[in-house]
């Protein structure tokens, strides 16, 4: 057992961690390394922050525009300030078919992490850690009556 793999399983097989599913999941697109996901990225990097105007348009619109690539009007940057989201990011998990039950949703979501399945509790338990680790809350969604 890795450390990433402590966090969320009880039992697991020894391995390498470069070697393990839970810290192949923990991508984070920021500085580009496992082990963390984007959401609890502490790096800042240029491309969070845009530098000039032109990093804030759409290709399309420079293009529609006939604005050259090689125009780089420079912004204030000190007056940007980040802001918070104004929602907190989830885990949605849909209800199935017959009402009441996620247990394939909750297998396919596992499984879209490259994360092993195992039991319904545990693989319930699993994907709220798993959730927690990469600062997602999970939720379960009713469909609506008819």
């Amino acid at each position: 057992m890795c450390d990433y793999c402590s966090k969320l399983f009880k039992a697991a097989e020894k391995h390498d961690p470069s070697q393990c599913a839970v810290a192949a999941a923990l991508w984070c697109h920021t500085c580009k390394k496992y082990g963390h996901s984007t959401l609890k990225c502490t790096q800042t990097s240029i491309t969070r922050k845009p530098q000039y105007l032109e990093q804030l348009l759409p290709a399309n619109v420079r293009d529609m525009y006939k604005i050259p690539s090689t125009q780089m009007t420079p912004l204030d940057v000190s007056s940007i300030q980040p802001k918070e989201a104004a929602y907190q990011p989830v885990i949605e998990i849909p209800e199935e078919k017959e009402g009441g039950v996620y247990t394939g949703n909750i297998r396919a979501t596992l499984a879209s992490y490259n994360l092993p399945p195992s039991s319904v509790k545990e693989n319930k338990r699993l994907l709220e850690s798993f959730g927690a680790l990469i600062g997602k809350r999970v939720i379960y969604l009713k469909k609506p009556k008819v």
